[in-house]
């Protein structure tokens, strides 16, 4: 524990716990995190930090009890929200997750994260029109991001629509350039249309990307 004859303030507590984590000393954090709220002080940040501690070691009970602490005290507390439903996602509790993650975008519209992440989840409850809507968003709130703009263009294969879909898979290949499941699904795609040396290469790409994508190699068997 730290030194009890020393007097240390709230802010001196914190910035010192903080200070340790950032230099990855979590077991020297740990000790002035526990001291911060051992003295009746509270802070969101203390809360989502011990709580990654938590979670790290295994203790998602504690993780999860730290941080419905922090969401009844700073309820509009968006990390807080955010790492609840990242361990909600973690341990399969999609529902709770889903809460949780519709709480970030109310408090902040504008979270690309946050509408992807309840994309996935309530694509697979089987909402795959409010999935590709939350994804446009996601997009259009951060324009290169790679993984929503894959995501979407599965969706959008899925429902037929292959050659947006197609462009999308374009889309995340500019913004991502060593994407290796994204030329496989292009290839893929490429290979439906009819655009058998285009698909070719994608798929080509995709296994120099990544030599161990079993689909890329069945599906440059079928084009070739």
């Amino acid at each position: 524990m730290t030194n009890k004859n020393q007097i240390y303030t709230k802010e001196d507590l914190k910035n010192t716990a903080l200070s340790y984590h950032s230099k990855g000393d979590t077991s020297k954090a740990l000790t002035y995190y526990q001291e911060f709220l051992e003295k009746g002080f509270k802070d969101p940040s203390v809360f989502c930090n011990y709580a990654l501690i938590c979670k790290n070691s295994g203790n998602i009970n504690k993780a999860k009890n730290l941080l419905q602490q922090s969401i009844t005290l700073f309820p509009k507390s968006i990390d807080s929200h955010i790492n609840m439903a990242n361990i909600l996602i973690a341990g399969g509790d999609l529902k709770a997750a889903e809460l949780s993650m519709r709480k970030v975008i109310d408090l902040d519209p504008r979270n690309h994260e946050a509408h992807f992440k309840l994309a996935n989840i309530v694509s697979h409850f089987g909402k795959e029109i409010e999935a590709e809507l939350l994804l446009r968003k996601s997009i259009k709130l951060k324009p290169n991001f790679a993984y929503a703009q894959f995501n979407l263009a599965n969706i959008l294969i899925k429902s037929g629509k292959l050659e947006e879909g197609l462009q999308f898979l374009q889309n995340a290949i500019r913004s991502k350039p060593n994407f290796p499941k994204a030329y496989a699904n292009q290839g893929n795609i490429q290979k439906e249309l009819g655009y058998l040396n285009e698909a070719e290469i994608s798929t080509r790409k995709a296994i120099e990307l990544d030599p161990c994508l079993v689909e890329a190699y069945c599906n440059l068997g079928i084009i070739l």
